[in-house]
């Protein structure tokens, strides 16, 4: 067979929640259908009968997912038969699958290019990736990160406001710390900014700190006869 001169159409491949709840015969039923189409996308055919017969399938699962395609907006029934929608838009997409992930490839590289501190803190060279890269979204999503709770790192430490703040009420730092760390990663605790949550806690280790002196109990008074 002549391979190069038979007639072939686009179909697209991905799947989206709506594609898969019309259920594999409604699918199955359309890729038949874009196959008999012409070139506007149309089917001349009269009855589900006619379809049937066309594509080759049970009258009855024709009837069943002809309404299911219906229903969705895939196709409809005009005065010149059947029209599936998006079928001339499918066919005219400008881009080959390969071309599209070519692009892919190249926006998630030119996008590691710009978050590599080697490229971006010494190379001017970069300068035209960095023009072609969407920047604002690169820092929303760098935002969003920082947003996010997470467990406290390894590698946190207490700041000199933190130093200044346990000097102020007389608490061990390190000791404050470590009881920090211990009670937070016994707890599984995710925080969006640690350093907050320790203030915090040395202020609630002051309130607790107060607390503990009002209680305790005063020595009894002696009277001396």
């Amino acid at each position: 067979m002549d391979w190069e001169n038979e007639s072939w159409i686009k179909l697209y491949t991905r799947e989206t929640g709506e594609t898969v709840a019309m259920g594999w015969e409604a699918r199955a039923l359309l890729r038949e259908m874009l196959c008999k189409c012409d070139r506007a996308g149309l089917i001349q055919v009269d009855s589900d009968e006619d379809l049937a017969a066309l594509v080759r399938m049970p009258s009855h699962v024709v009837t069943a997912c002809h309404t299911v395609l219906r229903e969705r907006g895939v196709v409809s029934r005009t005065d010149h038969g059947l029209l599936v929608h998006n079928f001339i838009e499918a066919q005219e997409a400008r881009t080959s699958d390969k071309e599209r992930q070519r692009r892919s490839r190249a926006r998630r590289r030119d996008i590691a290019r710009l978050e590599s501190e080697d490229v971006t803190a010494c190379h001017t060279v970069s300068q035209p990736v960095t023009n072609r890269i969407d920047k604002k979204r690169i820092e929303k999503n760098r935002e969003g990160a920082r947003k996010r709770a997470h467990a406290l790192p390894d590698s946190w430490k207490p700041t000199d406001k933190h130093v200044a703040k346990a000097l102020a009420i007389g608490a061990d730092l390190a000791e404050e710390v470590a009881s920090f760390r211990d009670h937070h990663l016994a707890k599984g605790s995710s925080m969006k900014d640690w350093g907050r949550a320790f203030n915090t806690w040395l202020r609630n280790s002051e309130k607790f700190a107060t607390e503990r002196k009002a209680k305790q109990p005063t020595a009894p008074e002696i009277k001396w006869l």
